[in-house]
Parts: structure tokens; sequence; C-alpha cells
């Protein structure tokens, strides 16, 4: 699954809110010899905590709860076979839904059973990911690799020549093109240097019309799959190359950054190690980024802080970027059939509802309204009461 798939998933079960709903998460390692066996039990354990919670078939919870058990037999039968590049996985069911994910990132064995999904770990992991696609450029061909974190597999872009020896003469219409496109935004993405790569290379490629031609392809291919797949791109190529790529390039602005260095022989996981580093640098720029827009919009009145004050601006619809610290929870009194949300009160005895982790479902409400969340590192928000939101109006 791609990640704006596994997005769109997690969106829908935030939508949900009715009980019981399960959620089981787990660990992929089918390399461990015992891991089958603990899958088995961890999935055991899900169906007896779901018998013991929900009572009797006879009673309305029992009766769900048999619902609930027959389709998690179902889903579970062929578990053992898991796709590449799955290192978790997630198993949510309800009356109303029924759905699994593969997850490209590690996650705790767990299992819950409540009035909804259980999501906020897997969306503060996929907020830490960025699927993205690895551009190598060298003398001998062009590889295209695509995934999340350092877990890259080699794909096909159509159009996209596999070494400049595919290529044709070079054109006039390549060259009005080339002088028309040399003032193009070359990119600003970090550029690092490591032991595994060298600088240079001869040959074919040092024809300045051959390499601006083979250019102009691999740019017009790449442009097409990215836009396709919303996805940005990390370059690894030599310095002469990348700035060759990016001065004729029309998709610089989709650049996460550059690896410079000749990459040919390097295995595809060492690539996507290098790669990744350059990644999580940007992502990290980028969550740095957010704190300032959230102080910019303090200055606009498109702000609000602290948990009671974005409780509503979200019931509301309002909120557009929702900033909280991830170890932020607290547990809190839901009144006024929902609008208001009070951490303060007592908890025990209470007729009115209580969340157990009201900032568990304040993320849920946001990505259920369209808004997006981003997990600050603890401290960071200490002047915003751990929780703010950069709001639409």
């Amino acid at each position: 699954m791609t990640k704006s798939e596994i997005q769109e998933k997690l969106k829908m079960l935030s939508t949900q809110s009715s009980y019981p709903c399960l959620s089981i998460t787990f660990k992929v390692n089918p390399e461990d010899p015992r891991y089958e066996y603990a899958l088995k039990r961890h999935l055991e354990t899900a169906k007896q905590q779901l018998r013991d919670q929900l009572g009797p078939e006879h009673s309305e919870q029992g009766a769900q709860g048999k619902v609930i058990l027959e389709r998690l037999e179902s889903m579970t039968e062929e578990l053992v076979n898991f796709g590449a590049g799955c290192r978790g996985y997630g198993i949510f069911i309800s009356t109303g839904v029924q759905t699994d994910i593969c997850l490209p990132f590690e996650v705790d064995n767990n299992i819950t059973i409540g009035d909804s999904f259980q999501v906020r770990d897997l969306v503060y992991n996929m907020g830490m990911l960025e699927e993205y696609l690895v551009l190598l450029v060298s003398d001998n061909k062009t590889l295209a690799l695509r995934g999340t974190d350092s877990q890259l597999s080699t794909i096909k872009i159509e159009g996209m020549p596999a070494s400049i020896e595919e290529m044709g003469t070079y054109t006039d219409d390549d060259k009005i093109r080339f002088t028309h496109m040399s003032g193009a935004h070359r990119g600003s993405g970090p550029a690092h240097q490591n032991g595994f790569g060298h600088q240079g290379g001869s040959g074919v490629m040092d024809n300045p019309d051959n390499l601006i031609n083979y250019m102009l392809r691999i740019d017009q291919a790449l442009g097409k799959y990215l836009q396709d797949e919303n996805l940005r791109f990390v370059l690894m190529a030599t310095e002469k190359k990348a700035a060759h790529f990016l001065k004729t390039s029309k998709h610089a602005g989709r650049l996460i950054g550059t690896v410079n260095g000749n990459y040919d022989h390097l295995p595809s996981l060492e690539i996507g190690k290098m790669a990744a580093q350059v990644v999580q640098e940007k992502l990290a720029e980028e969550r740095e980024a957010v704190l300032d827009r959230l102080q910019n919009a303090v200055g606009q009145n498109l702000y609000v802080a602290g948990l009671q004050s974005v409780w509503q601006a979200a019931f509301e619809g309002r909120v557009r970027t929702l900033v909280v610290e991830k170890g932020y929870q607290a547990k809190a009194v839901v009144k006024q059939d929902g609008y208001v949300v009070d951490p303060d009160a007592n908890t025990q005895g209470q007729a009115e509802p209580v969340a157990e982790d009201a900032v568990d479902d304040l993320i849920e409400m946001v990505l259920s309204k369209g808004g997006s969340v981003v997990f600050a590192e603890d401290g960071k928000l200490e002047n915003h009461q751990q929780v703010a939101a950069i709001t639409r109006y």
C-alpha cells in the first residue's frame, strides 16, 4: 500500500465511533522461527478478550462480539504471508467496519476494544515517514527506486531511458527546450558526501549534446510519474550530472535533496540508508517550519491553543492543522453533546461521557473533518499548552 492509501484508511477509521471497535496491531517478523506461534497466540488473546468483555452471545453486546469474532476468524486464516516492506500490521473490526493495513514501520503488539479505533500511534508514525522516489543517474544507467524510510524497491517508469545508449540523436527541438529551461529553478536540497561513492565519470555522457538530451528525457518521464503518484524525490548523481539535471528540470520543486557520487554498484539497501538520511533531515526541517507557521498564525488570528479551545475549534470544523506533543494525553469529561471537553472535571461517577484520552479523540476528530495532524517533540509546545491549531478562519 502507498502512504496516501494508508492515510486514507486511517482517516476512514478515525471517523468511526461505535462500541465495540476492535483494534489489533502486531509486529511482522517472519524470519523469527517463533513468529507464527507468537502471532497465533496474540490473535487468540484478542478473541478471548472479546468474549470476556462483551459477555454471552444472547446479550446485545455478546451478539455484536460474535459478529466481530467471525470476521476476525475469516481475516486471520492466512495471515502468515506478508508482502515485501510490511513491517507491521493492523486489523480493525466493528459491526460496520472490517479492514486491515500493512504498515511500513514496526508497531507494538497491542489489542484494544473501545468505542473508537486506536490509530493515534499509526498516524504519528505515518507522519514521521514519507514515501518517496530515488532517482539514480550515473555513467552507465538510470535507476528509479520507491519506498519509505530505507526500504526501497526498484521500479520501472514509463518512458525513462535506462541508459544514455538508449537515446536517439540530439535534436534542434531539444536544444530549443534546453535554452528555454536554462533559467529553471535549480533546487535547494542538501548535498551529502559518503564513502560509498566517488566523483567523476567520462565517456559518451561528457558530450554536452548527448547529456542534455538524456537529462531532458529523464525529467519528462520523472515529472509525469511524480505528478501521478504525488511523490517527491531524492537525486543521486555526481555533482556534474546533478547540476545538469537540475538546470534543465521542470520538477526541481519536488526535490527533497541530493546525494552526490556515483553509486552504480551500491545495493538498494545501502542506497536506501543514504536516501533515508536526506529525507529525515528534510522532514525535521518541515516540522520546525510548522512551528514557525503556528507562531505566525497567532498574529493572523488563525490560532487556538489548549485542549478545551482546540477541541471546540475541531468540533466546529475550523482546524486546518493540529500540532500536538507526541506524548500528550489527557483524561476528560465530554459535555454539551460533545462540544465541550473538561480535563479538570472529576471523572469519577460522571453521568456524562468520559474520554480516556481526549487528545486521541481530538486527533481523530480533526482527521475526520479533513484537517492534518503534526506531532512535535515533547516540550516543543510548552508555550502553547501542549496542543495548538492553525485554523481555517
